[in-house]
């Protein structure tokens, strides 16, 4: 006979529905209490002066924003470092490689600013009129919403006109 046996006809039936977890669960305030205390346990890991991955947000935000511009830039610093003939060799190659793709990026970038600045006053327009259409709908003031929804298509109308006029230059990477 083993002594290390274990007999499960002699282990008595234990009641799960008396647990203290199985009845908490089934309160209607455990979600908000768990997601509170999920909260705080987050705020004390990450937010505070003392918390041990204080710096974890900002480097996983560097990373989700990784751009082209941000990585040309970047091997653009790398390539300015390279000391003698290794630097010469390297900038006369970023010059044909990375650096049209460094001015384009940045006449994309341009061209972005200008389309930006070009529609601000119809975006502002589309922004009052889109607010004006909800607050009529929440009063239930079908016609003023009606009217200033119909003014919100026209600011759209607006706004994509003067997104898609080309007073920008060519930036695409085929343009030399």
């Amino acid at each position: 006979m083993a002594v290390n046996a274990i007999h499960l006809d002699r282990i008595p039936e234990f009641p799960y529905r008396h647990l203290w977890w199985e009845r908490q669960i089934r309160r209607p305030q455990f979600a908000f209490e768990f997601a509170y205390v999920g909260t705080m346990v987050l705020i004390a890991l990450f937010a505070t002066p003392i918390s041990p991955l204080r710096g974890a947000p900002e480097k996983a935000l560097a990373v989700v924003q990784a751009s082209p511009a941000g990585l040309a830039a970047s091997t653009r610093g790398l390539v300015d470092i390279l000391p003698g003939e290794t630097g010469e060799a390297a900038r006369a190659a970023w010059d044909v490689t990375g650096g049209r793709v460094e001015r384009a990026l940045d006449g994309a970038a341009a061209g972005l600013a200008e389309r930006g600045r070009r529609t601000a006053s119809a975006r502002a327009r589309l922004g009052r009129d889109l607010s004006a259409t909800g607050r009529a709908l929440v009063r239930f003031d079908f016609v003023t919403a009606a009217t200033h929804w119909r003014d919100a298509r026209r600011d759209l109308q607006t706004l994509w006109r003067d997104w898609r006029a080309t007073k920008h230059a060519d930036t695409t990477l085929h343009g030399r």
